[in-house]
Order: C-alpha cells, then sequence, then structure tokens
C-alpha cells in the first residue's frame, strides 16, 4: 500500500523532501499545505495532490494521511505537529523545531504520548562522510571538538530571517547543524558560556559574531564559532582525540588515524537519505533507521537556546 503523505509548507526547504516523496517507491505526495495559496496551487498541480492554506482543514479532510513532513519557519510552528501526532500521523519536521522552547516540549509530550514516528532534518547526520567519521572514532577517547558556521545573511530586506523574534537567530536556524555533530561526537553538554559581538551586518537584529564554549559530559571540550559576516561560506567540526585528527565538512572527511592519512568523500545525497530513512521507518513501523529522533534534536535544540541564554546573561549556563 503506498504511504499518504502531506506537506505543510512548500517553500525552498521542502521542495527536496518533496522530490524525495515523488521519487519513492512506497510512497506519494496526497496533500500539501501553505499560507501562499498561489505556492500551494502550484506545488499540488505538480504532483497532483490536494491543495490547502490551512493544515487543519488538511487534517480534517485527509483522513489517511500516513505522514506529514513540516518544512516551516521557526516562528510558524504551532499546533501542527500536535495535531497531526494526535490523529497517529508520523512526523517529518526540519530544524529548528521551534523558536522558544515551550512549544517544542509540547510536541515531544505528543509524540511520546501517541507513539508517532517522529524525525527531524538533521541531514549531516545521514552523511556518508559522518558515517565513516563515526567508525573512525569508535571508542577512542575525543579531546576537543571544534566547529565553524561562518555565512552571510540570507533573503532579502523583509526577510522573517533577518529578525530574531521570528528567526530565533543564528545559533538556533543555521548553526544548529554544527551543535548537533558536537553532540554526536564530543558527547552531551553539561555547560556552555557563549560571548557575541555585532559589528558588522546592520541587516539583522542579533548578533552577526557568536563564540561559544561548551563542557561535555565525556570529558571533551567543544567550541563553536558561527557568524553572518561572511561573503563566503564555511562549515563543519574538526574532531581530536586519541591517535586522531578529523576534520568533518558537509560530505567529506579528512585527517590522520593512526599516522595514516585519511581523504574521503561520501556520495549520497546526504538530504534525500533523511527524507528515504523516515519513509522506510514509516513504512516499517521501525524507526531504527533514523539517525536524528524528535527526542534527540530536541537535545540540540536545547543546547541553542542554552548558548542564546548565556549571550543574555553573559555567565555560564548550566544544562
Amino acid at each position: 500500500m503506498t504511504l499518504q503523505i502531506g506537506f505543510i509548507g512548500v517553500g525552498g526547504r521542502a521542495r527536496s523532501h518533496l522530490e524525495t516523496v515523488a521519487n519513492a517507491d512506497e510512497a506519494a505526495v496526497a496533500a500539501v499545505c501553505d499560507i501562499d495559496a498561489e505556492q500551494a496551487q502550484a506545488v499540488a498541480d505538480e504532483h497532483n495532490a490536494a491543495e490547502y492554506t490551512d493544515h487543519e482543514a488538511m487534517y480534517e479532510a485527509e483522513s489517511d494521511l500516513d505522514a506529514v513532513f513540516v518544512c516551516l519557519p521557526p516562528f510558524a510552528h504551532t499546533d501542527q505537529e500536535i495535531m497531526a501526532a494526535e490523529r497517529g500521523i508520523h512526523l517529518f519536521i526540519e530544524k529548528p523545531l521551534a523558536r522558544t522552547a515551550e512549544p517544542a516540549e509540547e510536541v515531544l509530550s505528543a509524540i511520546e504520548d501517541n507513539g508517532v514516528i517522529a524525525a527531524v532534518g538533521y541531514q549531516l547526520r545521514h552523511a556518508e562522510a559522518t558515517n565513516r567519521a563515526l567508525e573512525l572514532v569508535g571508542d577512542r577517547a575525543v579531546a576537543l571538538v571544534e566547529g565553524e558556521y561562518i555565512s552571510g545573511v540570507p533573503g532579502g530586506p523583509d526577510h522573517w530571517w533577518r529578525v530574531y523574534e521570528r528567526s530565533g537567530g543564528q545559533v538556533i536556524e543555521q548553526a544548529t547543524h554544527i551543535y548537533d555533530l558536537l553532540r554526536l561526537f564530543g558527547g552531551e553538554p553539561t555547560s556552555v558560556q557563549a560571548i557575541g559581538g555585532h559589528e558588522v551586518v546592520e541587516a539583522i537584529d542579533f548578533e552577526d559574531a557568536v563564540s561559544a564554549n561548551i563542557r561535555l559530559d565525556s570529558g571533551a571540550v567543544g567550541h563553536i564559532t558561527s557568524t553572518s559576516a561572511s561573503p563566503d561560506h564555511a562549515s563543519g567540526i574538526e574532531i581530536i582525540g586519541e591517535d586522531l585528527r578529523l576534520e568533518l565538512s558537509g560530505n567529506h572527511l579528512t585527517g590522520t588515524v593512526d599516522g595514516e592519512s585519511i581523504d574521503f568523500t561520501g556520495s549520497n545525497d546526504a538530504t534525500r537519505a533523511t527524507g528515504e530513512a523516515f519513509l522506510a521507518a514509516v513504512d516499517a513501523g521501525d524507526a531504527s533507521g533514523i539517525e536524528s529522533t524528535y527526542a534527540d534534536a530536541f537535545r540540540t535544540f536545547a543546547l541553542t537556546l542554552a548558548v542564546e541564554e548565556s549571550l543574555d546573561a553573559g555567565g555560564e549556563i548550566e544544562l
């Protein structure tokens, strides 16, 4: 039986997931919802799907949905995920989970109470280079995880990303991918202390540079820098530990392990792999192939919120 998939939000980030579902043997795009009626209609026509501008109306009309992809900006999360979970509809949610902690906590409770499968779009966890790095690190002790997210400002003058109350800032909305990798390789954070500056980019109302020091329960030290003031983009992490130094950027891994050079490039499309893993999990009723569950992603979200709290408080925040 073909899985019936809905989409809430069909803008730029949703397009790759729409393509993944459309190309899947086990699934089809059944319904799409977006507050932009023209955009919703265009995507619906492209996929021969039903079109809605209100998610509640979609849920009421499409009673046979198996799963829904929620691809919304941070500020736009309201009850979309909770309504799905209460109907037994499985969830794929693009990061970040929300703008603040409370709505994400409510979604987590709804997911757990209703036993639905829930994946989050931390696609780097499905990159072949990430998995190769995990194999190489194995059970070695890690001393340091150093990360960076270096970029510019997306969108035009009125874009939601540029307003802190809508995006949450770069740490929550973009650099979250690097904080997620830090957790993956370094362990769970126990405290964070961050400093920030706002000297270059007038187009945003939050820090254009942030540096965060993070204590990890493994004993490793974490450090992540991020900025919106760069004309070029760079992102990734460096892992230093017992007889190893690895640099992971996207789907490319380099470094040295036990005195031997490493140069590995993954061949998979990590975003597509993330969506495919979710569809396979829903089809099989088994979430074991999902690398980023909602519960795990919530811990990354909590870390980025703690960075923001430290910026406000000017001190170390315990987690």
